[in-house]
């Protein structure tokens, strides 16, 4: 039932798009709306036809992946429209990255479809065949590196942050305490003093 339902929200929500009026000369902006609301949309659809996803250890990228949106969403609706664009050739940027270093890897142990996965992060960057002038910027977020906390600050959502994307990282990142109570348990042989394992 909640799957059918989230299928359901999301059927209208692509429904609104496609009867909105678009910027046909700079649609970044719902480009990248659309993208994410659609990208985390999808993402709850396939956990919940998986129960077993359903709790912490196994859904906390979910969990992630949608406070993160809400908070790129709301930081970026406070800004001027080329922040749109600026996040999608921050992530064409990283696409042309991605494709040189698997690139490195030698041709004699790549896997069937290893070169057209390149290919196709390649075509990503949107590099042109003859000259590649994609900028890479390294820095950590789109945002002239301002990280994803201070966007949330910015915009009113540090305690969701706080509160819930912290601990999701953390359940994400492997920070011990999430694998201890995750994955660890008590060995029961009394001369091991009941270290973990």
């Amino acid at each position: 039932e909640l799957r059918e339902r989230a299928m359901r929200l999301f059927s209208s929500y692509v429904q609104a798009l496609e009867v909105s009026p678009a910027d046909l000369y700079n649609p970044a902006r719902q480009e990248v709306h659309s993208g994410l609301v659609s990208r985390i949309a999808r993402d709850i659809i396939a956990v919940l036809g998986a129960p077993d996803l359903w709790c912490m250890e196994h859904g906390a990228h979910i969990h992630r992946g949608v406070i993160e949106a809400h908070i790129h969403l709301q930081w970026m609706s406070m800004q001027g429209e080329s922040i749109y664009e600026t996040y999608q050739n921050y992530g064409r940027g990283k696409a042309k990255l991605y494709a040189r270093i698997l690139n490195e890897l030698p041709t004699d142990v790549r896997p069937s479809g290893f070169d057209e996965g390149i290919a196709g992060l390649e075509k990503l960057s949107r590099n042109d065949d003859i000259f590649d002038s994609r900028v890479v910027d390294t820095r950590d977020s789109f945002a002239e590196g301002t990280s994803l906390r201070a966007m949330a600050a910015a915009c009113g959502l540090l305690e969701l942050y706080r509160s819930a994307y912290a601990i999701s990282s953390g359940v994400t990142h492997s920070e011990w305490w999430s694998v201890e109570n995750h994955s660890m348990e008590r060995c029961v042989n009394v001369l091991h003093r009941g270290h973990l394992i």
